[in-house]
Formats: C-alpha cells, sequence, structure tokens
C-alpha cells in the first residue's frame, strides 16, 4: 500500500485551516493602521502636478470628534493614503502634532482645493503650531515626503467631490 499522507508534525496538520479562517475571517479595523477609516468610508483625491497625477484613498475628518483625533495614535499609514479635515468655513487654521507618531505633510487648501500653503515633514508628537498662514476650508495629511515626491506646489488644484465649485 502507498502512501499519499506521510507522517508530517503534529504543528502544520492544523496550518491549512488557521490559512482558510484567516482568508475568510473579516478584517477588523484599528486605529494602529492607516487605510481603515473611523467611518470605514474612504473616498478618491486626485493630485495632478508636473510629476504626474496621484490619487489618494482619503477618510474625511467632518465632525469636531473626527478632526480632533484625526490621525493620532495610529503608527503606519498605507503610501496612498490621507486624511482630509473639513472645517466647514474658511478661516486661518492651527494644527499639531499630539499624540501623532508619525511625521505628515500638511496641505493647506481653500474651499475650491486649490493649495493656499505646505507645511512638509512635521514632528511627531510636537505641540509646536502649524499654521495654515492663510484662510483655508481644508488639511490634508499625508505622509511625510509626499508633497515632495509628487512636486506639489501651492495654487495647483486637487480634485475631491468635496471641495466646493468656483462661484459655489
Amino acid at each position: 500500500m502507498i502512501n499519499f499522507f506521510p507522517k508530517i508534525p503534529i504543528r502544520w496538520a492544523f496550518a491549512p485551516m488557521l490559512f482558510l479562517a484567516m482568508l475568510l475571517s473579516p478584517i477588523h479595523s484599528s486605529h494602529s493602521y492607516a487605510g481603515t477609516s473611523d467611518t470605514g468610508l474612504l473616498s478618491p483625491l486626485v493630485a495632478t502636478t508636473p510629476k504626474g497625477t496621484f490619487i489618494y484613498n482619503i477618510e474625511l475628518a467632518v465632525s469636531s470628534e473626527q478632526r480632533r483625533r484625526g490621525l493620532m495614535f495610529r503608527r503606519i499609514m498605507a503610501k496612498d493614503y490621507g486624511m482630509l479635515f473639513d472645517f466647514d468655513r474658511t478661516q486661518k487654521v492651527a494644527m499639531w502634532m499630539k499624540n501623532t507618531y508619525l511625521s505628515l505633510d500638511m496641505v493647506f487648501m481653500r474651499a475650491d482645493g486649490t493649495i493656499a500653503h505646505i507645511v512638509e515633514n512635521t514632528t511627531p508628537h510636537s505641540l509646536a503650531i502649524i499654521s495654515s498662514r492663510f484662510p483655508v476650508r481644508y488639511v490634508l495629511e499625508l505622509n511625510a515626503g509626499e508633497a515632495s515626491r509628487t512636486g506639489m506646489r501651492p495654487g495647483q488644484i486637487m480634485k475631491h467631490s468635496i471641495f466646493l465649485k468656483p462661484g459655489g
């Protein structure tokens, strides 16, 4: 008689079932991983620069609680991920990096998505105020180095469904 199932160590006997369980189980999000969101909804933001077109999966921070928490406590963030803060009206905005483990680029934008100011490579956990310098409605937070890598500059217009149309 030929044995088609040779003896295998017991620790390997459950490996196929464990692998299958991992594939079939739902993935639970946590604040340690960006790419997930409190709302579960991500939307695309398009940045077109002289270096090309770049698409980011954006988590919206529209409530005061979402804006207060921002990307605090997250330890990793996907390259194509970001958070877009909507402040409901145009105003000077002040941000900080309290409880934020990741260095970020902050892109301050007017109501129509035009970049007004960029602060690159912020310092994690810093309580120093990061100013928009100009009245803005939105702040986009991306991984540190993204603004430089993609060639983002003031005056460029980002595209996202939340941005107000000119004159609107």
